[in-house]
């Protein structure tokens, strides 16, 4: 028996008597027992009743809030539960009218926009008709009235097929739309006339053409509405989707991931561009390696999972853009707690030897507990100094390595992590492989931060900053240590806390394997108590450099020298040019030249020095073994301040200083100041290959001579002037121990000046020189 009731609230047919009354004798309404059933039936099994809506916003909801309790489906536009019509729970395509910005269409729905009549593909508001991801052209034109509003306010019925089978069996003479609800393959299509051959037998997963079983493909297809990722040709993140991503691109042209993941369970390559959603990424399974030698274009997300490898091997037909990656695909990011190296070695190790590649970075701090080896070209692109952070937890390792030629690495900074309270002896980066490059980056405090390795030629360093907290000056260490030939630093600023330096700021030779040759240094600005530029030929030999453009501020600490050119074992130095050095007073020297090698100092121009200290040296030669010889010093050289302008110790020859570099001194016409240790010649260049004038020199108090000479091819010299017969000239050139011993002897040859002093003791020498 039905009872009905209306009483405003309790309106529609309720089931009455006493077999199907609730537990309480209250009645039941019918239209729960038609849903009950049809659930049962497993027709509503995606429905589930009560209070509270599912957490499945796939599912429909039978909302007992309410009296009469209302079917709803969640709606992605309005987010919110909207009671569902009949049109959407039974497939029925409802004729919504003139499209109107402000209504909300649901997938299937039909409008008429601009003399068409267009059906909606996916959930949209404000977004006019057009052939897009939104919209597909349902019928060209109404002006016929063959299709018109009037005849479309009821439902137009859409047909839903399960299987691709099924919409094969359809009768296209009288369906020519229909929703295909294949799992993983849903989708619109619609039945189109034409030749379709080509497309059919080219779409072997029938992703997008599908062959009417009664009709020719050169006659009709059925043709997907829109295909916008690999899930319309079968891809799942739960078995190998290879065959689909692969039928996905021969059929477009190129590949597109969705939202969530897509399993690669075999070894398979990409030869077109790949596209990932928001949310997509790809697990390649353990011994498995999925190749794309093509453009990659995905947001800054973790794209590149699992255990197999991937590799972007680009072919030469992909263009540079394919090779330009970001660490956060391969799961490297900012502001975490655990070590990000090797989630940037997988960059490095999909990127390969094969060709260049850009890594980039983003602004933050990436934590660093392990080294990474960089492949061949690859540059490590930061977002810039004091924004790329690499923060380093430990020691024992390079950050980076190179792994092979012309890595570069730019705009980016090291510093320790705040545990880290030792002194940290491993370098931030290695060159190991030629033509490799640094430029615009920060580096803290390490025994050496750059070591350029006897690999590493030709390597290029540029705008280096460099900053030391506490780090002691100990023997060897460096900012840059070069064991590499054709080496080029062009701009590096050291700062310094209060007792903190490396021994050098940069060292060139020490512990090389082989000679090192051409290093170019320019443009070197530091303030800590460092030697600037040491140059270092030990047991090999450091040959025909340039250094420019170095300024020691020394606003902290006493800087042995600005410059040094050491030699020790059996090493040597030569053909070196110094231009462009400025001093502060701080400084124990200006530049030092130190032979204790069995080899030789030698053929080193010196020019354009300012000195301002007052004590100490200005520039010192110090020989103990070997040769030191062929030192030139020209006339812009400027130490006259110094106690010792120039300072001798251990015979020298052919050390050459032109008469203009001492003009000025606080004595009168002097052309050379400096102390002259015994048994040591130096020469001074006279600026022609014919001179002719006069030479005063004294040694001490007690020495003294006035001589004529003609320094020439066939060079002369008058007696002394002064009755002292401990001092003399000769018409030739000296070594050292040439002259008689005890004597202080001038000598001349081929337009140059020699002093020599074997008067038994070191002996403060001035020389005044004037033209005739």
């Amino acid at each position: 028996m039905s009872i009905e009731f209306n009483d405003g609230q309790h309106y529609g047919f309720f089931m009455g008597g006493t077999t199907l009354t609730s537990g309480n004798g209250f009645y039941i309404r019918w239209s729960e027992i038609v849903l009950a059933s049809l659930r049962a039936a497993g027709f509503l099994d995606n429905m589930e009743d009560g209070t509270s809506p599912p957490s499945d916003l796939s599912k429909l909801w039978l909302d007992k809030n309410l009296d009469p309790a209302v079917l709803k489906e969640w709606n992605p536009v309005g987010a919110a539960w909207e009671q569902v019509t009949s049109q959407t729970l039974f497939g029925r395509v409802p004729w919504k009218g003139e499209w109107a910005s402000s209504a909300i269409y649901r997938r299937a729905d039909l409008v008429s926009y601009q003399g068409r009549i267009w059906i909606a593909i996916q959930t949209s508001q404000n977004h006019p008709p057009a052939e897009d991801a939104y919209w597909d052209l349902f019928l060209e034109s109404v002006a016929d009235n063959s299709v018109s509003p009037a005849k479309m306010t009821g439902d137009f019925i859409i047909q839903t097929v399960t299987t691709r089978t099924a919409l094969k069996e359809i009768d296209t003479s009288r369906v020519t739309s229909i929703y295909l609800k294949e799992v993983g393959r849903e989708g619109v299509f619609k039945w189109t006339a034409g030749d379709f051959s080509a497309e059919v037998t080219a779409d072997t997963a029938e992703a997008l053409y599908v062959k009417a079983n009664a009709v020719a493909s050169s006659s009709g297809a059925w043709v997907r509405v829109a295909a916008s990722d690999v899930s319309a040709f079968g891809a799942s993140a739960n078995s190998d989707s290879s065959a689909a991503i692969t039928a996905m691109a021969t059929l477009l042209g190129y590949v597109r991931f969705p939202v969530g993941n897509t399993l690669v369970d075999a070894d398979l390559t990409i030869d077109a561009p790949v596209y990932f959603a928001n949310g997509a990424f790809v697990t390649v399974s353990g011994t498995r390696t999925l190749t794309i030698t093509d453009v990659i274009d995905s947001p800054k997300q973790h794209i590149f999972r699992g255990d197999g490898a991937v590799s972007l091997a680009n072919d030469s037909d992909s263009g540079e853009n394919a090779r330009q990656v970001h660490a956060s695909w391969f799961g490297a990011f900012v502001g975490k707690s655990t070590d990000q190296a090797p989630a940037i070695q997988k960059a490095f190790d999909a990127v390969g030897n094969s060709r260049e590649s850009v890594i980039r970075f983003d602004v933050g701090n990436y934590l660093i507990s392990s080294g990474m080896t960089a492949t061949r070209g690859a540059l490590v692109q930061g977002a810039g100094t004091r924004r790329t952070v690499f923060l380093v937890t430990s020691d024992g390792y390079s950050v980076f390595t190179t792994g092979q030629t012309a890595c570069r690495f730019a705009d980016i900074q090291f510093e320790h992590h705040s545990s880290v309270v030792t002194n940290r002896v491993s370098p931030w980066i290695t060159l190991s492989h030629d033509f490799c490059e640094i430029e615009r980056v920060y580096m803290q405090d390490a025994f050496n931060q750059v070591i350029v390795g006897n690999g590493g030629t030709n390597a290029k360093m540029r705008d280096i900053n460099m900053v030391w907290r506490s780090y002691p000056f100990t023997a060897g260490s460096a900012g840059i240590l070069v064991r590499a030939a054709g080496c080029n630093i062009d701009g590096v600023f050291s700062n310094y806390s209060a007792s903190g330096g490396p021994a050098a700021i940069i060292e060139v030779g020490s512990g090389a394997s082989g000679n090192v040759s051409a290093p170019v240094i320019d443009n070197v600005n530091y303030v800590c108590a460092s030697t600037g530029v040491l140059i270092h030929g030990d047991s090999i030999s450091v040959s025909r450099g340039r250094i420019a453009n170095v300024n020691y501020r020394g606003s902290v600490g006493n800087a042995p020298q600005a410059i040094k050119f050491l030699t020790s074992g059996t090493g040597s130095v030569f053909g070196f040019t110094v231009d462009g050095v400025e001093v502060a007073n701080t400084a124990t020297a200006a530049i030092t030249f130190q032979q204790n090698s069995s080899g030789t100092i030698k053929e080193i121009l010196v020019d354009g020095v300012y000195d301002s200290g007052t004590t100490g040296n200005g520039i010192e030669f110090i020989r103990t073994a070997g040769t030191l010889s062929d030192i030139v010093i020209g006339a812009t050289v400027n130490v006259r301040l110094r106690a010792t302008p120039v300072f001798f110790s251990g015979s020298n020859a052919g050390i050459r200083i032109d008469p203009r570099a001492m003009v000025g001194g606080d004595v009168a016409g002097v052309f050379f100041r400096g102390s002259v240790a015994d048994d040591t010649a130096f020469s001074v260049a006279l600026g022609r290959q014919i001179f002719s004038g006069t030479a005063i020199i004294t040694a001490g108090v007690v020495d003294m001579g006035i001589f004529g000479i003609r320094a020439a091819s066939a060079p002369a010299v008058s007696v002394n002037r002064i009755t002292d017969a401990n001092v003399v000239a000769v018409a030739t050139s000296l070594a050292g121990t040439t002259g008689t011993d005890g004597n202080l002897t001038l000598g001349v040859q081929d337009g140059a000046l020699y002093v020599e002093n074997r008067t038994g003791s070191a002996q403060n020498i001035s020389l005044t020189v004037m033209g005739a």
